[in-house]
């Protein structure tokens, strides 16, 4: 499922929405809101920093889900630690709660992708909760 959105600054929101709509009554509740909340990091980032329309693609499987953000821009996103302020966070949390995520060049830009599982999720929460993590 695609959901089409513009550089702007409601589209992370929308995306959050998007994810929900689409994932509710299918994963488990926390893998909704690990979902939405990344969708919605990815979105922020694509906003930010490529200026260009994107594309969020949700799919799911027996396996987990799978996000996708294509913009048009070449610049592959950097995980770096967070300056002063919520600036820098977005990759943070998408490579602690995913359980992969990587970037792939395309002709017309770049998609940036994630994979989650109910299990890796839980385990990514509970590391935050400070429980044991076995990802």
């Amino acid at each position: 499922m695609k959901l089409e959105l513009p550089p702007q600054a409601d589209s992370p929101a929308r995306a959050r929405h998007y994810v929900e709509r689409v994932l509710t009554g299918r994963c488990p509740p926390a893998l909704v809101e690990a979902a939405a909340l990344l969708a919605s990091e990815l979105v922020t980032n694509a906003v930010r920093h490529a200026r260009t329309a994107l594309t969020l693609t949700v799919e799911t499987s027996s396996a987990g889900i799978r996000l996708e953000v294509h913009d048009g821009s070449e610049r592959m996103p950097q995980l770096r630690e967070p300056t002063s302020g919520v600036s820098g966070r977005g990759l943070l949390l998408v490579d602690r709660i995913a359980k992969s995520w990587g970037a792939e060049a395309r002709p017309d830009g770049k998609t940036v992708w994630l994979e989650l599982t109910a299990r890796a999720t839980e385990a990514a929460f509970a590391g935050a909760r400070g429980g044991s993590s076995t990802r």
